[in-house]
């Protein structure tokens, strides 16, 4: 009766790959990804450092001390974790990975703009 949509249906096999891995992850670092992407959406600007060619390592180590202190706030399943800087080093990977993730990402898109 009604019609079937495929969430995935729009999206290129790369992002299929990212949302469904994403679903593996641990609770804590699905809580963890989802503040690094919060934060990253507020740098999807023109001009923004996480697009520069080389993005500055303080404005980088300064966003990951603020996402630090979000988690902190936020996930009360990372409490055992804050004492060891594990949730430090978690923070840093991610964030990382998710910047490279939307520079390649802008990169790919970009391309095709006349």
């Amino acid at each position: 009766m009604f019609p079937s949509y495929d969430i995935f249906a729009k999206l290129n096999d790369e992002s299929r790959d990212i949302i469904y891995l994403r679903r593996m992850y641990p609770d804590m670092m699905r809580q963890i990804q989802s503040i690094v992407d919060d934060e990253c959406d507020k740098l999807e600007y023109d001009g923004s450092f996480m697009y520069d060619e080389y993005p500055d390592r303080l404005m980088t180590s300064n966003l990951n001390n603020h996402i630090c202190k979000r988690v902190h706030r936020e996930c009360n399943d990372c409490d055992s974790y804050h004492d060891k800087g594990i949730v430090h080093d978690v923070v840093s990977v991610i964030l990382c990975n998710e910047m490279c993730r939307r520079r390649n990402r802008r990169r790919h898109h970009s391309s095709f703009r006349i």
